[in-house]
């Protein structure tokens, strides 16, 4: 690439005298096809710097040089503006390198031929791993492009179905983005190893996970820890587990939506998803609502909280208050025979 460029460069500048190059050669080095490539350009005006060249066939060969070049040169600064390219160019080894080691997702464009080739493909890999989706069925089956490819994205869902069920390419691709789990085969999605380094990167991969390790207690702790709200996809008896709810509500408030009922009345577990997020007051138990301690912990880190309490807590002028110094919007949640000045004074 690096060739035509400089090139280009010379012609552009105008340096140098275009009788000194061999213009035949640098066509048949860049395999251009002069045929196709001059009708093309049958419109198109000289360059300057071919027009003292007599011979019509070197003449030729300049201009399409020039043109060649001009269009690598364009594609290397946005690989997608291959699109525009005529179709054989886009069978160029050339240009389709130029272009998809500029951006991937280029390869789209390219010929079904160049889609099929190793480098291409590697480089349109190496760029953005989904690319993948656009290679051919052979190259997705090709160990070393899918490893290229899964180091940056969930492309382990394009690769051919025996690499999803490889325990090393699948590994590598979970320890770059645990939600790569869900690309893999039912039996390494039933591999400790595999779903332990998934839901160590990131928790939500538990969702892809067999029945049988998302009732494991290591995995799922694994999991609540990176995300609390991962415990959505724990099995009900770990839903119903005070240290792995624990674990899920310290890390996000929230998680105490996936709990279990009895979990969602226990004043400990309430009070540490509150204290993280007040909203998680929302999936409390009636009679957590209603428990004075819960409530001022909740308004105090989300005053708007006040939503979620009981009636007679809504009521209570130390909770109202509370709620209100943290957000003074939280005046809009206080009953109506709770004398609520701050709300005249905010509003009116």
């Amino acid at each position: 690439m690096k060739y035509q460029i400089k090139y280009y460069n010379i012609i552009k500048v105008g340096g140098g005298s275009s009788k000194s190059f061999n213009w035949e050669k640098l066509v048949l080095d860049t395999k251009i096809d002069i045929a196709e490539f001059n009708h093309d350009l049958i419109n198109e005006p000289d360059p300057t710097i071919c027009t003292e060249i007599i011979d019509p066939i070197q003449r030729n060969n300049c201009k399409a040089f020039y043109y060649y070049t001009k269009i690598l040169n364009n594609i290397t600064q946005d690989g997608n503006s291959l699109y525009y390219a005529p179709s054989y160019l886009k069978d160029n080894y050339n240009i389709v390198l130029s272009a998809v080691t500029e951006d991937g997702r280029a390869l789209y464009y390219a010929s079904n031929r160049l889609k099929d080739n190793y480098n291409i493909v590697l480089s349109a890999v190496t760029e953005d791993g989904r690319a993948l989706y656009i290679a051919s069925d052979r190259l997705k089956d090709n160990t070393d492009i899918v490893k290229a490819a899964i180091i940056h994205t969930r492309a382990l869902e394009y690769a051919s179905n025996r690499l999803k069920d490889n325990f090393d390419i699948v590994k590598k691709a979970v320890t770059h983005n645990g939600r790569a789990l869900c690309a893999a085969s039912n039996r390494l999605k039933d591999d400790f190893e595999i779903v332990k380094k998934a839901v160590t990167q990131d928790g939500e991969a538990l969702c892809s996970a067999s029945n049988r390790l998302k009732d494991n207690f290591d995995i799922v702790k694994k999991a609540v820890t990176q995300d609390g709200t991962a415990l959505y996809a724990a099995s009900d008896n770990l839903k119903n587990d005070f240290d792995i709810v624990k674990k899920a509500v310290t890390q996000d408030g929230l998680a105490l939506k996936y709990a279990s009922d009895d979990l969602k009345n226990d004043f400990d577990i309430v009070k540490k998803a509150v204290t993280k997020d007040g909203f998680a007051l929302k999936y409390a138990s009636n009679r957590l609502k209603d428990n004075f301690d819960i409530v001022k912990a909740a308004i105090t880190q989300a005053g708007k909280a006040l939503f979620y309490a009981s009636n007679r807590l809504r009521n209570n002028s130390n909770i109202g208050d509370a709620a209100i110094t943290q957000d003074s919007r939280a005046s809009l949640y206080i009953l109506d025979n709770y004398n609520n000045n701050y709300y005249d004074s905010y509003y009116y």
